[in-house]
């Protein structure tokens, strides 16, 4: 694995806030339902080329509150649609196939212990994103430092 760098772009979908503690227990993780509702959603769509889950807007680290956003580039067919733009920087991506979400579970237990280990680059905690490529084709983009201060 080794760092990548990503231009800056756009996205539009709908949005939740929660943190990674709610998420461990079913009966208060809202990201099961987010998913739901965006597929609800997109049931009338094209089908896009891509799809993307960002996490933005970190109240601080991994045990902050975060919001969490199910969209596509370009519009969305939602009057509550949320615009959120992924910035240019550098990345670390975590690639997966398979069936979802036992895939997606699977690469964010691995990207959390990659990041717990002593000698791991630093989190921006700025933007992360997950990026569908097909129905069972994902990567995980984790926005990391490059050894100097990030814009915020």
């Amino acid at each position: 694995m080794k760092p990548i760098q990503r231009e800056e772009f756009t996205v539009r979908g709908l949005s939740i806030r929660t943190t990674n503690r709610a998420e461990i227990q079913p009966e208060m993780a809202k990201i099961p339902g987010l998913w739901q509702e965006f597929a609800r959603v997109c049931g009338n769509c094209a089908e896009p080329v891509r799809v993307y889950g960002v996490y933005s807007d970190y109240d601080s680290d991994i045990h902050g509150e975060f919001a969490v956003t199910a969209a596509l580039p370009g519009d969305f067919p939602h009057p509550g649609a949320r615009e959120v733009t992924i910035p240019a920087g550098t990345y670390l991506s975590f690639e997966g196939s398979g069936p979802c979400p036992a895939t997606v579970i699977a690469l964010w237990q691995k990207v959390w212990e990659y990041f717990a280990r002593g000698n791991a680059p630093a989190r921006t905690y700025r933007c992360d994103f997950e990026e569908y490529t097909g129905r069972e084709s994902v990567a995980i983009f984790i926005g990391i430092t490059n050894g100097k201060e990030e814009n915020a």
